[in-house]
């Protein structure tokens, strides 16, 4: 008899959804995009970090993989971060302050534009204030349940 050679499974997909277009990456592994899904994952435990410029970065820690797909859901950004020190606070407004009124090509940092209409404005300082004081290790650093 041949003995039969046990075949190697193919691993599983981890799979989220971020509100724009973001950063995504599983452990070694980058894309980008709203709707980000990566194939053939082996069996470990990865963190995965969702970046966008202007945001707090958002980790998922120890998502074990095993033999199930996993969706992550979508994750919220945190918007406000225009100096992308991993905190929402009084040197941002500074940055704000400065650009607040702007519109168009006059904008100095694209960051304050949160909701990128083309003008900093009172829709973006809402934003921002909603925000102020989160920092990405308290607020978007999360361990996978």
């Amino acid at each position: 008899d041949a003995l039969e050679k046990e075949e190697e499974p193919a691993g599983v997909t981890v799979s989220v959804r971020v509100a724009g277009d973001a950063e995504v990456s599983l452990g070694e592994n980058t894309a980008k995009g709203g709707d980000v899904s990566f194939g053939s994952v082996s069996k470990g435990t990865y963190d995965l970090k969702v970046k966008k410029g202007g945001c707090l970065t958002h980790t998922v820690k120890n998502i074990t993989v095993e033999d199930e797909d996993i969706d992550l859901g979508e994750i919220q950004l945190v918007a406000g971060d225009v100096n992308e020190d991993g905190k929402i606070n009084i040197q941002d407004m500074g940055t704000f302050r400065a650009e607040f009124g702007k519109t168009g090509d006059a904008i100095g940092n694209d960051y304050t534009d949160v909701n990128e209409d083309g003008k900093v404005n009172i829709q973006d300082m809402g934003t921002f204030r909603a925000n102020f004081g989160k920092t990405a290790e308290k607020d978007c650093t999360i361990q996978y349940a």
